[in-house]
């Protein structure tokens, strides 16, 4: 199976920006943190070419108790020989997929900061869900749940 098979990319246009300031230069105003060995590094959003994945470490760790409404754990992949973490059962199944599709170089859970602005000028944060390394490139992936 393709690995871009499990992806359905996200394309916004002007009117579903959700306020974010996509003006020329947003690359070069948004920036990007992660951590490597508990210290964390930031460069603008035009840079995270750079980003030196193998070394990375999730930027914010998840924790469980009773009664929470979601189920996080760990799922051991074969691709990546370590234990990676998820937050909801859609999550789980997304690594699941991954796994199987056996293209799949490297995977990294909660891997950076975003840090960007609205059209109103508010700074805004975001940890995305994945950081998937793949021969072809690298994706950023935010799992969501599809209602049909």
């Amino acid at each position: 199976m393709p690995v871009d098979e499990l992806f359905v990319p996200l394309v916004l246009g002007p009117e579903d920006s959700c306020g974010l300031d996509l003006t020329a230069g947003w690359a070069r105003r948004w920036t990007v943190t992660w951590s490597v060995r508990g210290v964390e590094v930031s460069c603008l959003v035009g840079e995270i070419a750079g980003v030196p994945v193998g070394r990375a470490e999730p930027v914010r760790h998840f924790s469980w108790h009773p009664r929470q409404g979601h189920r996080p754990g760990l799922e051991v992949l074969v691709t990546t020989g370590r234990q990676d973490g998820f937050e909801s059962l859609e999550e789980r199944k997304f690594l699941w997929a991954l796994d199987f599709a056996g293209a799949v170089l490297d995977v990294l859970s909660q891997p950076l900061r975003l840090r960007f602005k609205t059209v109103g000028g508010k700074a805004r944060f975001h940890i995305p869900d994945y950081l998937v390394v793949m021969p072809d490139g690298r994706w950023l992936v935010e799992v969501a749940t599809v209602t049909r």
